[in-house]
């Protein structure tokens, strides 16, 4: 039987999910992919479980219809709003007889490095390792085979609000569907844009959404600074929408198949027919359309920068690639980001077949991600197993972390539950 793996982006104005085969030599061929409406999430957070649940389930259903196979289990993108990361480390004696390093021994230094206080409010659901170290030896990659008498690692813990990290998955099990990792949003990313040899370059992606814009710095794959803004796409069709006095799903319409940046303002410029309800139509400057776009779009590259400025890694940031339907779709994007940044910038898109679009980003390497971590990845079956007892798995390092889900869960916040 083919081995599949599935991964679910839950947006503010979209779900975007899609379905991965792993073939004999661990190439990855995306065999379907569908986005849906999405109801019930604000800003990236779930703020309606129930509406939520059901897009997800529509979602699915039509990713079934196109693949012809029945879902049960998912990899879900864990949004990186309100994240913290804490650096820390962990030390721990190697346990075996003949002082080899064994799996456990890594395990338990992860664990050692992840045990740090903090309120009831928050959940580690993460761990990323800059370095282990071996009797006092820095830099070791892989510790696993190597002897010595004490392990340390170093790197950082990633925490959420427990509220998010919470009705996200309760969303994804009342909609039916099992767990099998939470994946954070800048691994995923990371996974499919940075290049593995890459190692010492610092690079941002940054990824665009309707309502919030998530900025991520990678040194080499490893995530070093995150951040925030609660700008989006939207704010671009609100402008448009006031600004021309039309509803705001035209405004959209005439946003994402007019838009253009560049600086080719023409004396005669085309007027769009527009029709509106009960028959009315209006007609629109598309010069007009385009300087309100332009206004709102430099906006959001000056707070980007600034972001970046005042991260301390703006003057090491070799690129910085933009995923995301926020503002990669506008004609003359990259010509106005290389000006404004004076550096690489481009738009970051799947290389795979039928997904050559910056919007699918974070659900492919969700994709990428999870058949990396597990080698190959998991068969879909076609009956539906009991959604109370499922096992996932929160991705640290790309380690896997077997304890059930949410008995770990309903351990820190049974209220939840």
């Amino acid at each position: 039987m083919d081995k599949y793996t599935v991964g679910v982006d839950i947006g503010t104005s979209k779900i975007c999910a899609a379905v991965g085969k792993v073939d004999r030599n661990g190439d990855l061929q995306i065999v379907g992919i569908t986005t849906e409406p999405s109801s019930g999430v604000k800003k990236g957070v779930v703020v309606d479980i129930d509406s939520t649940a059901e897009s997800i389930r529509n979602c699915i259903h039509q990713l079934e219809k196109i693949i012809n196979i029945k879902i049960t289990e998912v990899n879900l993108a864990m949004p990186s709003y309100n994240t913290e990361i804490i650096w820390n480390k962990g030390v721990v004696a190697v346990l075996s007889e003949n002082k080899e390093v064994t799996n456990d021994d890594v395990e338990r230094v992860i664990k050692a490095a992840k045990a740090i206080s903090i309120s009831i409010d928050k959940q580690i659901i993460g761990f990323e390792v800059e370095q282990f170290i071996l009797d006092g030896h820095q830099d070791v990659i892989e510790p696993i085979g190597m002897f010595g008498s004490k392990l340390e690692v170093e790197g950082q813990v990633v925490v959420s609000p427990a509220s998010i990290f919470n009705n996200l998955v309760k969303s994804v099990d009342k909609a039916g569907y099992k767990i099998k990792n939470v994946i954070l949003q800048p691994s995923a990313l990371s996974d499919l844009i940075i290049g593995r040899e890459e190692s010492s370059i610092y690079t941002s992606i940054v990824d665009v959404g309707a309502d919030t814009i998530d900025i991520f710095v990678y040194k080499g794959s490893k995530i070093c600074f995150t951040e925030v803004v609660p700008l989006g796409g939207n704010i671009i069709t609100n402008d448009i929408s006031q600004c021309l006095k039309l509803p705001f799903t035209i405004a959209e319409r005439l946003k994402v198949k007019y838009g253009n940046i560049k600086n080719d303002k023409t004396e005669v410029s085309e007027n769009i027919k527009v029709n509106l309800d009960y028959n009315d139509t209006v007609y629109v400057n598309q010069n007009e359309l385009n300087e309100v776009i332009k206004a709102r779009v430099e906006e959001l590259i000056e707070i980007i920068g600034q972001k970046l400025v005042d991260s301390g890694y703006f003057e090491n940031i070799s690129k910085i690639v933009l995923v995301g339907g926020g503002l990669s779709f506008f004609d003359g994007i990259n010509e106005l980001g290389r000006k404004a940044y004076n550096k690489i910038f481009r738009i970051g898109t799947p290389q795979y077949v039928g997904t050559s679009s910056p919007v699918y980003s974070l659900t492919i390497g969700l994709l990428s991600y999870s058949a990396s971590m597990d080698g190959e990845a998991e068969t879909l079956v076609e009956e539906t197993s009991n959604n109370e007892n499922y096992n996932a798995k929160v991705s640290d390092d790309g380690r896997k972390e077997n304890e059930n889900f949410v008995t770990r869960l309903k351990n820190f916040f049974i209220e939840f539950f």
